[in-house]
């Protein structure tokens, strides 16, 4: 394991939401549905270097329990296929 991610529940969708918006600067075009939410969403040095990183190498996207039973799980599963095509993950 290179690298992981682990924040509170309430802020998985910003957290997926960032990584977004840092592949998106990197040159993945962002899907409609998506576009909104992304564009506003904040992103720092830290998010872009994970969405290298997980483009230089073989990378996954785990999503865990918390993530499944969500009240925001379509976001987040939406949001997590989006970066895996992206990074090719």
């Amino acid at each position: 394991l290179a690298g992981e991610s682990i924040v509170a529940p309430q802020a998985l969708v910003d957290a997926l939401l960032a990584l977004a918006k840092a592949a998106v600067a990197a040159g993945a075009s962002a899907p409609a549905a998506l576009a909104d939410a992304i564009s506003a969403a904040p992103s720092d040095q830290g998010d872009n270097d994970a969405i290298a990183a997980m483009k230089s190498g073989s990378a996954v996207v785990i999503l865990g329990e918390a993530a499944v039973t969500h009240p925001q799980a379509s976001w987040l599963r939406a949001l997590a296929r989006f970066i895996a095509d992206a990074t090719g993950a």
